[in-house]
């Protein structure tokens, strides 16, 4: 597309005419995140939901680091043990720290036993801070 792009418009509409493919593509990857979170955790997410999450973003934290962490989080773009195997990048997809196979994003992320202690312990310190029960 890109190449057609190039070939057939004029010098001076060549910005135009990429500034306008890149807004038709730029809600797709977000409709691919929440696909496969939908799939992943077997529930439904309402547009309302998700909107809610993608600009929970800027929100968060003035740092531009933590709000990247989140952007990726929620695009699902970090490198699991599952997408390392997939390109070859791994012997095994299976989780480093508890060898369950098919270590997927929800799994290193969640699921994982030793994920699990970590967010235990965030979950206990929240509720000292807190003084409240956080289930």
């Amino acid at each position: 597309m890109l190449t057609y792009m190039l070939r057939t418009t004029s010098p001076r509409r060549l910005i135009a005419t990429l500034y306008q493919y890149s807004q038709k593509r730029r809600g797709i990857g977000e409709v691919k995140a929440r696909v496969r979170w939908q799939e992943e955790m077997s529930m439904s997410i309402s547009d309302m939901q998700w909107t809610y999450c993608c600009s929970a973003i800027r929100r968060v934290s003035s740092n531009s680091r933590h709000r990247l962490v989140h952007f990726k989080y929620i695009q699902r773009v970090y490198y699991t043990p599952q997408h390392l195997y997939q390109y070859g990048l791994r012997d095994t997809s299976a989780c480093p720290r508890c060898g369950m196979e098919e270590a997927g994003f929800l799994h290193v992320a969640w699921s994982c036993t030793q994920i699990q202690e970590y967010w235990t312990q965030v979950i206990a310190v929240l509720q000292c801070m807190v003084d409240k029960t956080i289930e």
